[in-house]
């Protein structure tokens, strides 16, 4: 008879943990699906943020006044942090540059703080004192390109590394 309550127990005592194991066995799937979908909502999201990004630099590459229609927060996202930044307030200035030219952006405001701002003002201007037109127009392009890694490559550098 004592025997026959301690197998009892055993069973009952397995068949109890062999629920709970299950149970948290499904919780486990749970968790991993949901961390799964996490997953890809945060990989579709980079996609997106790399596509917005992309559209930036397209637009003010094209069309530099483009500058003037974004927030500081979405200069810094299409060129990356500023080379300099210069805050004499309630001027805040962002300077980037390139091989070729210099890109400044201005902001006004009271507390120094761009993010959200709009640029009040910018000045692309060329490193060797050109002022044409179309060395000018280049200029966004160029600071473009060099903000993304996105230069061809020169090929006597590839020959002098040989």
């Amino acid at each position: 008879m004592l025997r026959n309550n301690s197998l009892s127990v055993l069973i009952a005592l397995f068949v109890g943990l062999s629920v709970f194991g299950a149970k948290e066995l499904l919780k486990t799937d749970e968790t991993g699906r949901a961390q799964a979908a996490a997953a890809n909502i945060a990989a579709e999201s980079g996609k997106i943020h790399n596509a917005l990004q992309a559209d930036i630099l397209r637009e003010i590459s094209y069309n530099p006044n483009a500058v003037l229609r974004l927030k500081g927060r979405d200069i810094v996202e299409a060129l990356k942090a500023p080379g300099l930044i210069r805050k004499d307030l309630p001027t805040v200035i962002w300077q980037y540059r390139s091989d070729q030219c210099v890109l400044d952006v201005f902001f006004k405001t009271s507390s120094g703080e761009v993010e959200s701002a709009r640029p009040a003002h910018y000045e692309l201007r060329m490193r060797d004192g050109r002022e044409d037109q179309e060395s000018v127009a280049a200029c966004m392009k160029n600071i473009a390109r060099h903000k993304t890694g996105l230069r061809m490559v020169d090929l006597k550098s590839v020959y002098k590394a040989l």
